[in-house]
C-alpha cells in the first residue's frame, strides 16, 4: 500500500468527459486549468501567478454567460470551480465545490429523456469527490465514491482509473492491479486525443504504485510515448 501523501501537490489533467461544450470561455478554462496543472508539475511559480490572475475573471464571466446554457447551470458552475481548485492544489476547497455540484445533480427533476445525462453528471461529481478524498488521505470514503461513479457510468474509463487509485490507497493492491491491467487494454497511449492516455500520462499518483506489474508496464509505455502531456489537448466532457 502506498504511503499517504495528502500534502504534496501532484499534477493531474482536466477533461470534459460529458463532451458538453458550452462556448469558447468553457474551452479556454479547461485549457487554462491544464496550463496551471503543468505549473505544479514544473514548479513554474511565475506562470502560476499569471494564471491565477487570469482565470478568476474568466470563471466569473463563464458563470454569467455560458453556464446558464447548461442543462444544470449550478452543477457545471460548481464543477468548474472545483476544477480550478484542483489545478491549484486546493483539494479541500475543490471537495466542497464538488459536493455542491453533486447536490445540484441529485436535485434535478429527471425524466426518461434526461436520465442518462443526469447519471453522467452524478458520476462525474462522484468520481471527482473520490479523487479529492484520496488526495486528502481519506481512502475509505474515496473508495465508496469511486465505486458509485462506476456504477452510475460504467463505460467511462476515467472512472475506472480513479477507482484503481482509490482501491490501491485503501489497501487492495491486487484489485488495483487488475483494474490497471484492464485499462491498459483500452487506452491508446500513442494517440494525443485519447482522453484516458492524457490522464494517465499526467497522473503522478501512478508513480506511487510501481509495486504493481501492470503499473510498471503502463509507465514503461508512457516513457516511450512521443507526445508530451503538456502539449496534449483535453477532449473529454
Amino acid at each position: 500500500m502506498a504511503k499517504s501523501d495528502p500534502v504534496k501537490r501532484r499534477a493531474s489533467f482536466e477533461v470534459n468527459t460529458i463532451r458538453e461544450w458550452l462556448g469558447p470561455i468553457h474551452e479556454e478554462l479547461i485549457d487554462r486549468f491544464n496550463d496551471r496543472h503543468e505549473t505544479v508539475e514544473t514548479g513554474d511559480a511565475e506562470a502560476a501567478a499569471e494564471l491565477d490572475r487570469e482565470i478568476e475573471p474568466l470563471l466569473i464571466k463563464f458563470e454569467a454567460t455560458e453556464a446558464p446554457l447548461s442543462a444544470n447551470p449550478g452543477w457545471i458552475a460548481s464543477k468548474m470551480r472545483a476544477g480550478w481548485c484542483i489545478a491549484r492544489g486546493d483539494y479541500a476547497d475543490a471537495l466542497e465545490y464538488e459536493k455542491k455540484g453533486y447536490e445540484y445533480a441529485v436535485a434535478e427533476v429527471v425524466t426518461p429523456e434526461t436520465q442518462l445525462a443526469n447519471a453522467k453528471r452524478k458520476s462525474v461529481s462522484a468520481s471527482n469527490i473520490a479523487d479529492e478524498l484520496r488526495r486528502l488521505g481519506d481512502a475509505e470514503k474515496a473508495l465508496e465514491w469511486a465505486r458509485l461513479s462506476v456504477d452510475l457510468w460504467p463505460s467511462n474509463a476515467i472512472n475506472h482509473l480513479v477507482l484503481a487509485m482509490a482501491v490501491y490507497r485503501a489497501g487492495y493492491p491486487t484489485e488495483a492491479g487488475r483494474l490497471i491491467a484492464e485499462l491498459l487494454s483500452s487506452v491508446e497511449l500513442d494517440n494525443p486525443r485519447d482522453t484516458l492516455a492524457n490522464c494517465v500520462a499526467f497522473e503522478q499518483e501512478l508513480h506511487l504504485m510501481t509495486d504493481l506489474e501492470p503499473v510498471q508496464k503502463l509507465l514503461r509505455s508512457l516513457n516511450s510515448r512521443h507526445t508530451q502531456p503538456a502539449a496534449a489537448t483535453a477532449v473529454g466532457g
